[in-house]
């Protein structure tokens, strides 16, 4: 005999709020609030969340260049490092093109690290999770965007962040460090459509 309430107020919900009876759908940025009556009186705590539309971010418009082709194009440096340095004002000690980040250029064992950069080349319109899984720091970007923060000196650890993106190529970069120890760096995507995977080569390339 317990009713639940919501509203999309900064309100807690009342015994008059409106009554929930089926799913129901927000189409813009919405805060919901809920709670539990019976009687008239409030049985439970209000559970609040609040749901962002997100614009998806415009694909990379490549007309008038070549094709890309796949791959991922990377930086290989040496140094002493407890977080992620600013590789871009650094001078790379190799750079190329891998299939993949991989770490197979590295020339030492320990205090090393990579920044690689290209095309990431999305197969459909909707929101993406992100995963870097890195032993020691990882940082991934989509169109300079920060998405996935994994920085610092630690052991294996992943960690995630969501953007909506268009059908279409996007900038994708992701920067890797290692101190002293074991490492590794896993690249994974998880979408509304598709379950989570190591991100496909298939979807890598280089302008």
């Amino acid at each position: 005999n317990v009713e639940i309430r919501y509203n999309f107020e900064t309100t807690e919900p009342g015994p008059t709020s409106i009554l929930y009876t089926k799913p129901f759908q927000v189409g813009s940025t919405t805060t919901v609030n809920a709670r539990c009556f019976r009687d008239g009186k409030p049985v439970s705590g209000t559970a609040t969340r609040v749901f962002v539309k997100e614009n998806p971010l415009p694909a990379v418009a490549l007309k008038g260049r070549k094709a890309p082709k796949q791959g991922i194009a990377y930086r290989y440096y040496e140094g002493k490092w407890d977080s992620l340095p600013d590789f871009q004002s650094l001078k790379p000690v190799k750079a190329g093109v891998l299939s993949d980040f991989l770490f197979t250029p590295r020339r030492e064992e320990e205090r090393f690290g990579f920044d690689y950069q290209g095309l990431v080349l999305i197969p459909e319109t909707t929101e993406y999770t992100f995963y870097t899984g890195s032993d020691d720091g990882s940082c991934l970007w989509i169109d300079d965007k920060l998405v996935v923060n994994n920085n610092g000196l630690h052991g294996q650890q992943e960690k995630q962040g969501n953007i909506a993106l268009e059908k279409g190529y996007h900038r994708i970069r992701v920067a890797f460090f290692e101190a002293t120890g074991s490492d590794n760096l896993v690249v994974s995507v998880r979408s509304q459509a598709s379950a989570k995977s190591i991100l496909p080569n298939e979807w890598l390339f280089t302008e």
